[in-house]
């Protein structure tokens, strides 16, 4: 499992695709739920969190390699993910937790740059980050499940050997 996730080189069929992205997709969700104990559990989940960009990669590439396409693919792919689950893990945001968007709305426009009261902001962020753990784990999975199935179900496997290994090799 380790050199499925951890190295861009060889090639995976989509059967072993879908089991990875099940894995990556798991531990995002779980780590999303690290900001509803404490900010600095969230913080902690965050850094851990760019690990797994890594690995996504990892695995869009090998997954790409398959079907004779180049692995850094995976950044377009990736900058769609950034965008579409942002806009809607913001979106959802608002409509789950319109008390709290409007709060830091206010609270952005009032706080005083040359002496914030610092208790009150964290007290703020704070709940902002745990409001918004839900709809950005629900955006997440989301547009995750979607890129992440969907490229696979694109992607035809190349039956023939190519530069990243035989059809048949499913990871180094």
């Amino acid at each position: 499992m380790g050199s499925l996730l951890f190295s861009p080189t060889g090639r995976i069929n989509a059967h072993d695709f879908k089991k990875g992205a099940v894995i990556l997709l798991t531990i995002n969700v779980l780590l999303w739920q690290a900001w509803l104990i404490s900010m600095g559990a969230g913080v902690i989940a965050f850094f851990a969190s760019l690990v797994l960009v890594y690995c996504w990669g990892c695995l869009f590439a090998k997954r790409l390699h398959d079907a004779s396409k180049s692995g850094w693919i995976y950044l377009l792919i990736f900058i769609i993910f950034l965008v579409v689950s942002y806009i809607l893990g913001g979106l959802l945001f608002g409509i789950l937790s319109p008390e709290i968007a409007e709060e830091v709305q206010n609270l952005q426009e009032s706080i005083d740059m040359d002496n914030p009261d610092m208790e009150y902001l964290l007290g703020v962020y704070d709940r902002m980050l745990k409001a918004m753990s839900l709809p950005f784990t629900i955006s997440y999975l989301a547009v995750g499940l979607a890129l992440a199935f969907g490229v696979n179900a694109m992607l035809k496997t190349d039956p023939e050997p190519n530069e990243h290994g035989d059809s048949g090799h499913t990871f180094d």
